[in-house]
C-alpha cells in the first residue's frame, strides 16, 4: 500500500478511479479491478509465515512418516 499513498485523502480513505469508458457501470467494475489487484499486490508483499498450529500438523505428519518408516523398516528384516 506504500506504492498508493497518492491516493489516500486527508481523512484516510482510499480513492479508486476509472474513466476507461463513458459507462458508469463498466468504469466501476474497472474500478473495483483495480482495487483488487491493489489488495493482491500487497498481499503478496508479505512473506508466508507459518502459524503455530501449521507448524505442530507438519511435525506430526514428519513424526508419523519417521514412525511409520522404522516401523515398517523393523518388519521386512
Amino acid at each position: 500500500m506504500v506504492k498508493e499513498a497518492g491516493r489516500l485523502t486527508k481523512d484516510g480513505y482510499l480513492t479508486v478511479t476509472s474513466e476507461k469508458t463513458r459507462r458508469r457501470e463498466l468504469n466501476q467494475a474497472d474500478a473495483v479491478d483495480k482495487l483488487r489487484c491493489m489488495v493482491q499486490a500487497a498481499d503478496d508483499d508479505r512473506p508466508y509465515e507459518p502459524t503455530a498450529e501449521e507448524l505442530a500438523v507438519l511435525q506430526c505428519r514428519y513424526d508419523s512418516v519417521l514412525s511409520a518408516a522404522v516401523t515398517c523398516g523393523g518388519a521386512t528384516q
